[in-house]
This record gives C-alpha cells, structure tokens and sequence, in this order.
C-alpha cells in the first residue's frame, strides 16, 4: 500500500515512515533517497508554498533538496523534497536561558531574512523548529506564509493559520505583520525554558476560566458546559485573551526576561525587528565583556544626552568612543580610570555651549517639503533622528487603493549620513500593510519620500518607523487619515 514502510515513490526514493499533518494540510513520508543517498522528508503541499520555499536559502531554514510534480495517482500533487532533521522538532523539549537564547537568534536570523522577501511566517512555535546533527536550529512548516501587505496567505484558499498560544494581538486579529512572528519567537523561546508559553491558561491545561481571569472578564463568559465539566467556549475564550495580548511569564527566565519582555509587547510597533531580537538574544548566549557593556551603555547616554540638551557635532561624541575603543586595542585592556558619570552636566573638558531648548514637534497636519530642509519645527542637523509624516497626494495607485487614498509622506531627519534603513508604514487597525522599502539617508542624514506608500485607512492613525542596521527603531508622529 502507498506510503507503508518500504512502498516506492517514484524512482528514486523508499518509504521509511509516514508520519500525519495537523488539518489535513498535507501529506509527510520519511524517506530515503538512493539516488544520492540521503534520508529525506518528503511533504505534499500546493504550488504556492512551493515557490515561496524554493526561494528561501537559509542556513536556518530547512533545506529544500528538489520540488516534484506527480500527475496521477494517489501520489498526484506538489511534493517538496526536504532536508531531514535527525533531532526533531523542539516541541515538548526544555533547555537553560543561554541555549534557548541561542536557538532563538538562529530563529531571528531566518525570520530577518523571511521579512527582507514581504514574507511573514505566522506559526514560529516549538514545533516548527527542528534541529541537526550538530545542533543547529532551523525554522520549518511555511504552509502558513502571509505575504506583507497582501490580502491572502501565499496559498489563496488557505486561511491564517496560527496557533494562539503563541500569536500576537494582531494575528489573531487577522492582520498579520513582520512583528507577529517577533512576538511568536519571543513565545517560544520562553516556552522553551519554561516548558510552556507565556500564557496564564498555559498552567491550566488551556482552561477558559484563567483566561478570563488573566483577562479582566473582556473575554465574557463561557454560554455552558460540555459533558465533563468542561466549557465548549474555552477556545473562543483563550482566543479572545490572545487577541488582547495577555501574557505572563511566571517562571524563571534569568537575563532573558528583559529581552522577551521587549518581544511579547502588545503593540506590535514597540516590539524590536527581527533583526534586532536576534542581536539582542546573541547577547545572551554569548554575552560581551562587562567593560564592552559599560563602555557601549556610557557611549549611548552620552549620545543622547548631547544630542538632546547641546547641539554638538555627533562626531565628538564618536571620539569619546574611539578613544576607550583605542585604549582596549593598544593595551588589551579597558582603561583602569573611572567612567565618566552621566550626570545633567558635561564635563569642563569639553566645553560644550549652554543648552538649548528642545524644538516643539510638528502638527501632524504640517505638510513635508522636499527642499532638502526640515520644516521650521523640525530637529536640526545633529539632533537626535525623528520621522515627521503626513498625508501626502491623492493617487489611485490602480486598482489596489482607489477610495480616499492617498500616499504617506514622510520627512526623516537626524540619520546616519549614507546609512540604509528600512521604512515600514503601519496603521491601527491593518498594521503593516505595505512591504516597505530600504532606503539610504543622504549626506544630511535625511531621507524624504511621498510616493511610495499609497494608504486608504480612513479613520485609522498612520505612522512610519524606520528600522537601522543595527535594529534600532525611529517611530514617526501618527496621522488620522481623513476622507478626501
């Protein structure tokens, strides 16, 4: 019989093992190939999830070794040839904060990558990660895969797929965004200490009743009980605490709690990239020489507090850096003096002008120019960097945006001179719902767009944030897009 030990899929392999999907979603044989040799996984999938695979090259994405078209037969279908993980997946599997910080940068790494493609995952949980001979994490299972800005999974006639115990507010609002998948990581790698996600039902085999009471009763009442004491309404309920962001991290997560606090915030906005997961949890797993931490966290604050109270070229405050970088490099060590205090006063040394008071913000309503000057209310060159956006043009943009739409326009000022950020536009209710675009600051450090991000959420606050190399986030002021 097809897909018993030792059965034959077409010439090249032999069936070891079948193994069944969750829904009915497709169809997985464990195989061997004796082409070349290799044990394999091969799983029946649609066309479009092959295409969005077959483009994915990653060292934490599971490998596919070949896709193939059977034409007839209980075989017939789209079937991907897989790469084997010997290890399995991390389902019901724990591990110390440090490992579980390692795996969860690997996981970061592939979710960067995914995002760079407008591709958001939607189901990163224990069970989609599997690991190698060696050790190595990898992310599987793309049967969910959102494309940004769409309205459909890349499969048209698949709906969202999650699972709610790891999924962002929004995603179970039915708006996935890139930072779906950071809230879901932060999740898992939680779960992946803890044992469980960070859920209060978690703790009480997915009970309704904790639900509502994590939830402050939003979630309702369960209508009755099934047959066993059980409410047939606790998966709505659990469904409904999940979409207002309840979470609880009771256990002992040790230098991860900071991290995942960030990770698992509501607003997807406020959450870091996944790039900037991924440094941070690298921080954890190996983290840095204590005087590497201190000298980064005196660099920063002196940062910003020059580029908030004295109006000084960025470049002085680089040299405070350089010359504790240099003094490392020459000796081998960190100076032996003190760190300079980050007090409310520079020190004479430097001898700073008085302060100067802070420029008033922007109305939202203040328009964008494209002179290559900030408006007379924006920062000035060497302030600290901001976004000021706007509703720009009216534009059809084709058939995609054809009432009340319009483009956002946006001023970024304050950028890292020839630096490329990614600028993502998000509103309240859809999230992100454009690709966004990588763009480079000019050698003013600004970066002026208002043709690029056509928006037609009337009614619903619109934003900006752009995205550093290094993670950092800059939010631009929200804009209530009106009719017209």
């Amino acid at each position: 019989m097809d897909g018993e030990p030792g059965s034959r899929f077409g010439a090249r392999f032999r069936v070891a093992e079948e193994t069944s999907v969750a829904e009915g979603r497709g169809r997985v044989l464990f195989a061997y190939d004796e082409e070349l040799g290799r044990s394999v996984v091969l799983k029946r999938t649609d066309p479009a999830e092959a295409r969005a695979l077959a483009g994915l090259t990653h060292p934490h994405i599971v490998t596919v070794h070949d896709v193939l078209t059977v034409g007839a037969g209980s075989w017939a279908g789209t079937w991907l040839v897989l790469e084997r993980m010997p290890n399995g997946s991390l389902s019901e599997r724990t591990f110390t904060p440090r490992e579980a910080a390692r795996i969860g940068a690997q996981i970061a790494d592939a979710l960067a990558a995914l995002h760079r493609k407008g591709l958001v995952h939607c189901d990163v949980k224990p069970a989609n990660i599997v690991m190698d001979a060696e050790g190595t994490a990898k992310l599987t299972d793309f049967d969910a895969v959102w494309r940004i800005g769409g309205v459909e999974t890349i499969s048209p006639d698949r709906p969202i797929s999650y699972t709610p115990d790891y999924a962002g507010p929004e995603l179970v609002g039915g708006r996935p965004a890139a930072a779906s998948d950071v809230f879901s990581l932060g999740a898992t790698v939680y779960a992946l200490v803890a044992g469980h996600p960070p859920r209060p039902w978690a703790h009480d085999g997915g009970s309704g009743a904790a639900a509502r009471r994590a939830d402050g009763g939003r979630s309702g009442a369960a209508s009755h009980e099934a047959d066993g004491g059980g409410s047939v309404d606790d998966a709505r309920i659990v469904g409904r605490a999940a979409h207002h962001g309840v979470v609880e991290m009771a256990a002992d997560v040790g230098p991860l709690r900071p991290v995942l606090a960030a990770m698992l915030r509501a607003e997807p906005e406020r959450r870091p990239a996944a790039a900037g997961a991924r440094d941070a949890l690298r921080d954890v797993a190996d983290p840095p020489p204590l005087w590497r931490k201190a000298r980064d966290t005196a660099v920063r604050g002196w940062r910003a507090l020059v580029a908030r109270r004295w109006p000084v070229p960025a470049g002085a405050v680089a040299a405070l850096a350089l010359a504790g970088s240099a003094t490392v490099w020459l000796t081998g060590s960190p100076a032996t003096t003190a760190p300079l205090p980050l007090s409310a006063s520079p020190p004479a040394s430097l001898s700073l002008p008085p302060p100067v008071s802070s420029p008033a913000s922007p109305p939202v309503t203040q328009p964008v120019t494209r002179s290559g000057s900030p408006p007379a209310s924006s920062p000035s060159s060497g302030s600290e960097a901001r976004i000021v956006a706007s509703k720009g043009a009216r534009t059809t943009y084709g058939r995609s945006c054809r009432e009340n739409c319009a483009f956002v326009e946006f001023l970024a000022t304050g950028l890292k001179p020839g630096t490329e950020y990614h600028f993502q536009p998000y509103t309240s209710n859809w999230g992100a719902f454009n690709p966004g675009a990588d763009l480079s600051a000019d050698e003013n450090g600004e970066q002026h767009s208002d043709d690029r991000f056509p928006c037609n959420a009337t009614g619903q606050q619109v934003w900006i944030v752009a995205e550093a190399p290094d993670g950092h986030r800059i939010v631009s002021n929200k804009v209530t897009w009106t009719a017209g």
